[in-house]
């Protein structure tokens, strides 16, 4: 309720104010909730009064600003309906980036996606040139989610040179100390430890200077995890002792869970039998969160071998149980992120950059190329439509005989190949070794497999099981295992002919696919035909 001061008397004789005195009323009580939400509405109905649709977008933007969490998303899906109904794109694209971030806070990262590629589709880049900075920029906090840290990377540093270049002004303070902590984050992931120190260091400089304490809390959390990285292990847990706290009072539990992420590491470096008790911290604030970190399904995997280690198979069972659960929310979660942003932000946008290189080539060659153009086009339609089955069919035969064979080509482990940062050497060939094994017993064909669950079975972690089969195989996780399944079933197919009568759904659920769509689309994609031309020639080719 508003308080008692606040009448309707009062509120008819403040309708005639200025709007610039209403706004300026609407923000200068940052911790009265209430007289700011206050004067937010009556800025809005002020403008709904004299129909004055800029300042009606305006005002349901103030209320966003202010309201907390589900009360902003109604204010946002108010100024998107009626942004759209009266054709204000560049409102429109406002809603959505500050509907994405708000998804975003809120775990929903999914969502804050969506909303970002629609406020990209909608806006005018040319004369939105900030908000379109500010949504490549937090499109790369969800790249650095994903494990994406080179391409967020990239983005991280075009974006501060944007905002260096006219200085920092104070709206953008807050974007640009979460660009610093992008850049170290980003830095300590990719192995460049230096660089992150250098982005820590400025970071922490900057907050003391603006006088922002959560963002001084998470460049001293940053650095200390790096420090970590650095094996610098007592001034690693300085700086984690001082950040975690002060994460807690900002009420920022993700990064808190990440800080005691890093202190159970090092008790379990220090005194490795003894209970890892900032684990368990990390473990209670997550049982509250609807939010998943990829870095914190290792809290599950340090508990898991801690337990198994003790020899107390009760709580190893309810850690790997969390572990697999954690394990399979990240899959559902990162998997369709993955997608959408491959289909839906970098495809497009390279489809974009080659259309003006060739608008550019068009306008330099007008008339030359039209001519060039038609004559082609007449001459490569006529011919398409001649031999373009045939050569699908040619090709298909071609890779089928290449099949029956050769095989698939596998791409063996190197023998002498680079390190990886942050693991020992010993580690790296023990895990080696027992992918071979995996390998070899075909322990791929589990339809249920996971990261979290090969981890297990090689009783390692899944952040080093990733690590490795990125770098050795060159190749992310999942692309592995159905590499692995689809070289199965080619052979498989070739050497049993009971096999080749199943239909494509049961071969699929035989080499531990789930459905007969991703079994034939891997298929393609690893052969360059489809399972069901494969059986069909072989058919042929044994009678």
């Amino acid at each position: 309720m508003l308080k008692a001061s606040y009448s309707e008397k009062i509120c008819d004789s403040l309708l005639l104010q200025q709007y610039d005195f209403l706004e300026e009323k609407i923000f200068d009580s940052p911790n009265d909730l209430v007289k700011s939400l206050y004067f937010g509405r009556l800025y809005l109905k002020k403008a709904k009064k004299e129909e004055n649709i800029n300042k009606i977008t305006d005002g349901y933007y103030f209320l966003s600003l202010i309201a907390k969490d589900n009360d902003a998303r109604k204010y946002l899906d108010s100024l998107s309906r009626f942004s759209i109904k009266h054709s204000l794109d560049k409102k429109l694209a406002l809603a959505q980036q500050a509907i994405g971030k708000l998804l975003y806070e809120m775990g929903d990262i999914q969502g804050a996606l969506d909303h970002y590629l629609m406020a990209i589709k909608v806006m005018d880049k040319s004369e939105q040139a900030v908000l379109y900075h500010i949504l490549t920029h937090n499109i790369g906090l969800i790249r650095g989610l994903i494990g994406q840290n080179a391409e967020a990377l990239q983005v991280y540093q075009e974006y501060l040179q944007h905002l260096q270049k006219d200085g920092i002004n104070g709206n953008e303070i807050n974007n640009y100390l979460v660009n610093l902590f992008s850049l170290s984050h980003s830095f300590t992931e990719i192995g460049l430890l230096d660089s992150a120190t250098y982005y820590n260091k400025l970071g922490i400089a900057e907050s003391k200077k603006y006088n922002r304490p959560r963002h001084y809390a998470k460049f001293v959390l940053g650095e200390g995890y790096n420090l970590f990285f650095k094996e610098d292990l007592v001034s690693s847990l300085d700086s984690l002792k001082k950040s975690v706290p002060l994460m807690l009072l900002h009420n920022d539990k993700m990064n808190a869970a990440i800080g005691f992420l890093y202190l159970g590491k090092i008790q379990l470096i220090n005194s490795p039998y003894q209970p890892p008790s900032s684990l368990f911290k990390a473990d209670s604030i997550i049982a509250t969160e609807s939010r998943y970190y990829p870095e914190l399904v290792e809290i599950y995997e340090l508990l898991n071998d801690y337990y198994k280690k003790i020899g107390d198979s009760e709580l190893q069972l309810r850690y790997l149980e969390k572990l697999i659960n954690y394990d399979e929310n990240l899959q559902k979660k990162y998997t369709t992120l993955y997608k959408t942003i491959t289909r839906e932000y970098d495809q497009p946008r390279l489809l974009a950059e080659k259309e003006l290189i060739i608008n550019r080539l068009e306008n330099k060659n007008a008339n030359k190329i039209k001519g060039i153009i038609t004559l082609l086009g007449a001459v490569l339609l006529l011919s398409s439509l001649a031999i373009s089955y045939y050569r699908k069919r040619l090709t298909y035969k071609k890779r089928f005989e290449q099949l029956v064979r050769g095989g698939v080509s596998t791409k063996p482990i190197n023998s002498k190949p680079k390190g990886i940062s942050n693991i020992q050497k010993k580690v790296v060939s023990d895990i080696l070794m027992k992918i071979s094994t995996f390998e070899e017993k075909e322990q791929f064909l589990d339809s249920n497999l996971s990261l979290a669950r090969m981890a297990s079975k090689l009783e390692t972690n899944s952040n080093y099981l990733s690590r490795i089969i990125n770098h050795y195989k060159e190749k992310n996780f999942n692309n592995y295992i159905n590499d692995l399944r689809i070289i199965y079933a080619t052979e498989e197919l070739k050497r049993n002919h009971i096999l080749r009568k199943y239909t494509i759904k049961a071969i699929a659920l035989e080499v531990g696919f789930k459905n007969a769509e991703s079994f034939t689309n891997a298929f393609y994609k690893r052969v360059g035909i489809y399972p069901s031309y494969y059986i069909k020639e072989l058919i042929k080719s044994y009678k």
